[in-house]
């Protein structure tokens, strides 16, 4: 008997040993970290690196298109049969071999600068898919954000609902001992227990609440889904509360520069606008020059013993051409006018689109400082109703226990106290959140921000 609880014994301290040491190999993850993590682990943002890399070949295939374009080739052809002998005027059996080699170069001396224009917007859909990754990045970093701080509202949720139905478990003792003393009625004593089975039901809703939310935040993340997802939310920082308003017009100043979906509709704009520019100079004559070099070598039956050498002939028949041509444009079922026409319009509608995408960031600008400002006041409200609402309960706990109140009068301060609590917190991650967008748009990406 001694030798089996021994055994178990130590089976149970190895288990321990083994838990202990898997927890402490557990790394928490800050919201800065999550925030890397998702980034790196983000489809998108790796959907828009091999973008890149398409728009890098595509700049260098246009800024190539400067260079003039060169051919070589080289043909080999052995012809065979009967023909006649200028010599002797008759027929007779011939054969011959020959070998050709040229080399030619073409460039467009003007072609209404669309070379030139098609660099340009090669070099703009370049410096466009850089704002599309750092949108990317600034779009999923929000992600993470918005659902860290929903995770870290419902474990706080969690803590207060436990405390709370602590609190519940004490007074039910407290009424049982009021009840057999014959100072509270036995409608208390089952309203007492009534509150523990709610207060515990509500635990439950809030860890399902929470389970949900880490779900999410996982999703974002692109976490493995059955994984564990440690946070470290003892050291979430509680931002220092800013009581002087931004400054919106400093804001609205430098959003051009700040914002990625306002720099791409800029940059769309430019490359439309370079398109236009392209489609006008195309109804004008484009204007090219040509060159080349050619020789060869040949060799029949009939003058097999006299015929130059290999290298004579392709030193004797080498030629050389060069010539300027002008394509005029003179009747092509109204294309090139249609592609101006065409272009025009979408330019204006990328100029409307831009207009709208600057008013709709300065929107939520304007909307971000508003609720900032709101929120700082209902922290405040908040904080001075918890105060109020302590105190109420810690008075009505002292009168039940003196049997001045009912239960139901104490249950309802102490859902109140509550809704207090989760009130303040509501509002408090709340600040944080709008605090860390409003620091975007003042130009701290949420990268550098404070975690």
């Amino acid at each position: 008997m001694r030798k089996f609880l021994l055994k178990k014994l130590i089976l149970l301290s190895l288990t321990l040993l083994g838990v202990t040491q898997i927890s402490s190999q557990t790394q928490k993850m800050t919201l800065k970290e999550c925030i890397i993590y998702a980034i790196e682990n983000s489809p998108d943002a790796k959907i828009e690196d091999a973008r890149d890399q398409i728009r890098r070949s595509e700049l260098r295939e246009s800024y190539l298109n400067f260079i003039p374009s060169v051919t070589g080739n080289i043909g080999a052809g052995s012809n065979f049969g009967r023909s006649i002998d200028p010599e002797t005027n008759i027929y007779s059996n011939s054969t011959s071999f020959s070998n050709s080699y040229t080399l030619s170069g073409s460039v467009y001396l003007f072609n209404g600068f669309t070379i030139l224009n098609n660099y340009k917007v090669s070099k703009i859909a370049q410096l466009s898919g850089a704002e599309e990754s750092q949108k990317i990045e600034d779009e999923l970093s929000l992600k993470v954000i918005q659902a860290y701080h929903n995770v870290l509202y419902a474990l706080k949720m969690v803590s207060l609902v436990r405390e709370q139905s602590d609190e519940s478990k004490a007074l039910l003792k407290k009424a049982e001992v009021l009840e057999e003393l014959g100072l509270t009625s036995s409608a208390d004593l089952l309203q007492a227990q009534a509150k523990v089975a709610s207060d515990e039901y509500n635990v439950t809703m809030q860890e399902n609440i929470l389970n949900r939310e880490a779900l999410n935040l996982k999703y974002i993340m692109f976490y493995p889904l059955d994984s564990n997802l440690a946070l470290d939310t003892a050291n979430f920082p509680s931002l220092e509360l800013i009581h002087e308003s931004y400054d919106s017009a400093n804001l609205f100043s430098h959003v051009n520069d700040r914002v990625p979906q306002i720099k791409i509709s800029r940059y769309n704009v430019e490359a439309l606008r370079l398109n236009h520019n392209t489609a006008k100079w195309r109804v004008l004559p484009s204007i090219y020059l040509n060159g080349g070099y050619s020789t060869g070598y040949m060799i029949s039956n009939r003058s097999e013993n006299s015929a130059p050498a290999f290298w004579d002939q392709i030193r004797n028949k080498q030629g050389q051409y060069i010539f300027m041509g002008i394509n005029i444009p003179i009747f092509n079922s109204l294309s090139r006018h249609t592609a101006v026409s065409r272009s025009r319009y979408q330019l204006r509608i990328a100029e409307l689109e831009h207009n709208k995408t600057v008013a709709g960031i300065s929107a939520e600008i304007s909307k971000a400082i508003d609720e900032l400002n709101g929120t700082i006041k209902e922290i405040d409200l908040a904080n001075k109703r918890l105060s109020a609402q302590s105190a109420a309960q810690s008075v009505n706990i002292r009168r039940f226990e003196e049997g001045l109140i009912t239960f139901l009068e104490l249950q309802g301060s102490s859902n109140a106290l509550l809704a207090s609590k989760a009130e303040l917190l509501n509002a408090t991650l709340k600040y944080s959140l709008i605090r860390r967008v409003v620091d975007y748009y003042n130009g701290i990406s949420y990268l550098s921000q404070q975690y």
